[in-house]
């Protein structure tokens, strides 16, 4: 409860000229409960009744413009552009000057853009919740989230005032961020701080990934796992920009593959497999599932990728096979992404099959396409990239040591490393 424990403060961010009913009603719930409230308006029309702390005038100022001359200027997309940023900024700086431990929004489509704008430029673990009708059905909400760990509540009816409805809803959301809130202090003293390492994983090489968990816990590290699905890759590039890693052990290479092809787990940005080389951090890149592409249901399948090996995953996802032309492709893509490295980085193989199904007996073997994927592979990389071809599967215990060891070595020996050479 709240008055077992020191008060937070939670930022509500809105356009008040749309939302002001609802933001008050958080204000009133988030007080009650016992924490404190700071109001951040991004409205652009009618000023409010109220005062907010953060004024819609101060935020279209630290988007750029006045908000005078948005209002002369009758250029929508301009007004939100500019308020997107001018929250975004303005969020960020009260964080920063640590007037606020969470955060929540409630809109529509453009309330939805720049709440969760703001959202994003908050670090991961600083709560955040987005309440709207959008994202939902159909609506893809990707662009809300992206990466972060920004939570959205569907609020059923539209946020259109106080109603028997709406106030059911905003009153579990304020419920809702007190007790995220309420739960940052436990969270840490339940996990006392290890040195961390990243590590991806699929369900196709989850056996490795337990294995070297497994390992590196009992060496005392802690070991955060990343879903290759497109979005896990790429938030653990963000969090290894945030300073949260020792090492990176890439497992799971998956989404080059599918980011070159068109596969549905495609990064969702374009600087998968290259921020551990940037921040100067130690890893071991393994081709993890890099044989096989991700795509729907069985007819969803693209018309050039029909007539392939192919494993259905289940009903609403299908594995397709690459062919040698594809995988020496991603070779090429791998190495390039890799010689920018200006950290420590390995790269190790697996002989005997790179994701469960590329085993003797089973869809996906094919020796003569993965041997041609790991020769241009080395002939590309720089020469001071070692490569191991450990005779293994990527599955087996045998190789889940190796990868292990080799990234404890560079770890070790990350202070003598050479220079990387762009």
């Amino acid at each position: 409860m709240a008055d077992q424990q020191k008060a937070r403060t939670i930022l509500v961010l809105a356009t008040l000229d749309t939302k002001e009913d609802e933001v008050l009603f958080l204000k009133h719930k988030i007080e009650s409960a016992g924490h404190n409230v700071l109001i951040v308006d991004a409205g652009v029309l009618n000023g409010p009744r109220s005062k907010p702390d953060v004024s819609r005038e101060e935020v279209a100022l630290c988007g750029g413009e006045s908000l005078e001359a948005l209002l002369v200027s009758g250029d929508k997309g301009k007004c939100i552009e500019t308020m997107i940023k001018g929250a975004t900024t303005a969020v960020r700086e009260l964080f920063d000057q640590g007037r606020f431990d969470g955060i929540i929004s409630v809109g529509g489509a453009q309330g939805a853009a720049i709440g969760t704008a703001a959202m994003r430029a908050l670090p991961f673990g600083v709560p955040k919740l987005m309440v709207t009708p959008v994202a939902s059905g159909q609506a893809q909400f990707g662009p809300l989230v992206g990466s972060s760990d920004v939570t959205i509540m569907h609020s059923v009816v539209d946020m259109f005032g106080i109603n028997s409805l709406s106030a059911r809803v905003l009153s579990s959301a304020a419920g809702a961020i007190v007790g995220m809130v309420e739960g940052l202090d436990e969270g840490r003293v339940s996990y006392p701080e290890k040195p961390r390492i990243a590590l991806t994983v699929l369900g196709n090489t989850t056996p490795a990934g337990m294995t070297i968990k497994q390992l590196l816990t009992e060496r005392g590290y802690e070991v955060v796992c990343f879903h290759g699905n497109g979005t896990g890759g790429v938030a653990m590039e963000g969090l290894i920009a945030e300073g949260y890693f020792e090492g990176v052990l890439d497992l799971t290479t998956h989404e080059i593959a599918d980011d070159e092809f068109g596969g549905l787990h495609a990064a969702i940005t374009p600087d998968r497999l290259e921020q551990a080389g940037k921040e100067g951090l130690p890893q071991v890149v393994v081709p993890g599932c890099i044989d096989y592409l991700v795509f729907g249901p069985l007819e969803s399948i693209p018309l050039q990728f029909r007539g392939r090996p192919y494993v259905v995953h289940n009903p609403v996802i299908t594995l397709v096979r690459l062919n040698q032309e594809e995988m020496v492709h991603i070779a090429e893509v791998i190495a390039n992404k890799l010689n920018k490295a200006k950290a420590p980085v390995a790269v190790a193989m697996p002989l005997q099959g790179l994701s469960m199904h590329n085993v003797e007996g089973q869809r996906f073997f094919d020796p003569q396409v993965d041997k041609a994927f790991r020769e241009a592979l080395k002939q590309k990389l720089r020469s001071d990239i070692s490569v191991d071809e450990v005779d293994a599967h990527i599955n087996a215990p045998v190789f889940a040591e190796h990868v292990v060891a080799k990234l404890l070595e560079l770890m070790d020996n990350k202070a003598v490393y050479c220079e990387a050479t762009v």
